[in-house]
């Protein structure tokens, strides 16, 4: 088992997760008591990407809610899936108007019985249950937010991104991204974290290709701190 730094700040809040890493090299002897267990996968529900169940083109992102219901992300559909397995609905609907996404889907959580849907490129939080009736749009005005974190106690965990200018060369960029707290109503401020990811440039003749090689992904296993992973070293903090 690889070595894990472990820092824990009070935060309410969810908890954050990162897939990827810098090899480290292991001890001689392990610092961990159960250095070397594993944990055995059992499967519970497959759902198939064939026959007139074929849903899939580039799912992205997934969550399950408390009763069991399972939501995946592909591309600017958001399909709610019962706990049998069996497709319900797609949550996003195209459009302008109220309650409706027509560029991006950037992010989404399950809170409760409720979906949150956020929107960078229109800077719009949409909120609904899961029948897809609108209980609330949020739409930022005053400042632009680039992903949505968490949802907790009445207060929507947001990301800036702050803006740099990069040297037109190929290799790996740095992004600074700050915490904000906002309210139901909008109004927000901005809390003392912030992280940094990367990702990777490669120019071409026309235009670069552009590709993450870290991030911030949340969960809210916690209601009292915030575990956030977001470089490429074991650390958490």
């Amino acid at each position: 088992m690889r070595k894990t730094t472990l820092f824990i700040f009070a935060f309410l809040s969810g908890a954050l997760g990162i897939a990827a890493q810098t090899i480290i090299d292991n001890p001689d002897k392990p610092a961990s008591k159960n250095a070397g267990r594993t944990v055995a996968l059992q499967e519970a529900l497959r759902i198939k990407d064939e026959g007139k169940g074929y849903f899939f083109k580039l799912p992205w992102m997934l969550d399950v809610a408390a009763d069991g219901s399972v939501f995946v992300q592909d591309g600017l559909a958001l399909y709610e899936f019962a706990p049998d397995g069996r497709f319900k609905k797609n949550l996003v609907k195209a459009g302008q108007g109220p309650g409706e996404i027509s560029t991006e889907l950037t992010d989404f959580l399950v809170k409760g019985n409720e979906v949150l849907m956020f929107s960078a490129p229109s800077n719009k939080l949409v909120k609904t249950d899961f029948e897809g009736n609108l209980i609330k749009e949020l739409k930022f005005d005053k400042k632009i937010f680039h992903h949505l974190l968490a949802f907790h106690n009445q207060k929507y965990y947001m990301l800036d991104l702050k803006r740099k200018d990069f040297a037109r060369t190929d290799g790996i960029k740095d992004n600074d991204l700050n915490l904000f707290l906002v309210n139901e109503d909008g109004a927000f401020n901005p809390a003392s974290c912030s992280f940094s990811t990367q990702f990777y440039v490669q120019l071409r003749e026309r235009g670069s290709s552009v590709s993450g090689v870290t991030d911030l992904y949340v969960s809210t296993e916690s209601e009292k701190f915030m575990y956030v992973a977001h470089a490429r070293e074991y650390q958490i903090k």
